[in-house]
This record gives structure tokens, sequence and C-alpha cells, in this order.
């Protein structure tokens, strides 16, 4: 994999993350295929982008607030195939509240296959495995 592959996956993986700490699903959710798999830390397996975006559009607003708290590192990007990457990057959202329990930091892996379409790279699958602390 090129320097330049690896920027190009990283810099849309960081646009990525900036369209969910402001709170913009609609425009988190361009970075995803239409077709884009998406299995969340609870086990939901939303099959496409927009029920993927309407999954997380759907959560509750204190949830929704909170958002700017996450933050996604790229652990590694790994060249499959020339159009195709494995991605592996661990989130940290801390003093995260859920259903006005305690506030507690919380830690995952997203494990993502991504795919360049027409000269950009797109999310085609995301694994989110929440880890305990």
């Amino acid at each position: 994999m090129s320097n330049a592959e690896i920027k190009s996956i990283a810099a849309m993986l960081a646009s990525f993350q900036a369209a969910w700490q402001d709170r913009d699903i609609e425009r988190w959710g361009s970075f995803f295929t239409p077709d884009a798999d998406f299995i969340t830390w609870r086990g939901a397996w939303w099959t496409s982008r927009e029920e993927n975006i309407a999954g997380h559009m759907s959560f509750p607003r204190a949830i929704r607030d909170q958002m700017p708290n996450y933050v996604l590192t790229v652990e590694k990007i790994e060249l499959l195939a020339p159009a195709v990457a494995l991605v592996h990057a661990c989130w940290r959202w801390p003093a995260f509240v859920e259903d006005e329990a305690a506030p507690e930091d919380r830690q995952g892996i997203l494990t993502t296959v991504i795919v360049n379409l027409d000269g950009q790279w797109r999310i085609r699958a995301v694994q989110n495995t929440r880890i305990p602390l």
C-alpha cells in the first residue's frame, strides 16, 4: 500500500470522526457504501447505509449530546486487494452516560472493511466490539 493510499484512508477516517463529533449523522453516513453492513457493540446488524443512519439517529438526545467526546484512533491499515483495505481502529468515549446511569469510560475496537469506489474510500463493513474496562 502506498503512503498516498494510507494518507487518503486516514483522512477519510478523520472526516468520519469529525462528522460524528459534530453530531451530523447524515454526513457521517455518507462515508458508508449504500450496501454497508454495520454490527453494533450490542449485536444489532444493519445492512444498508440508510438502516445504519436511521439506527444511529434513533439514539436518545442525551447520547447524541455526548458525541463530541468520542475519539477514534487508527491502529492499522492493511491493503487486502487493490481497492480493498482492512482497518482496525480503537475508540474511546470518556464519561459516557446511558439511561441516567453513572458516567463511565468506554472503549472498543472497530474492524472495518474499506473499499475504493471511483477514487473515494468508503466503509463497506464495520464490526464494533466494546472492550470492558
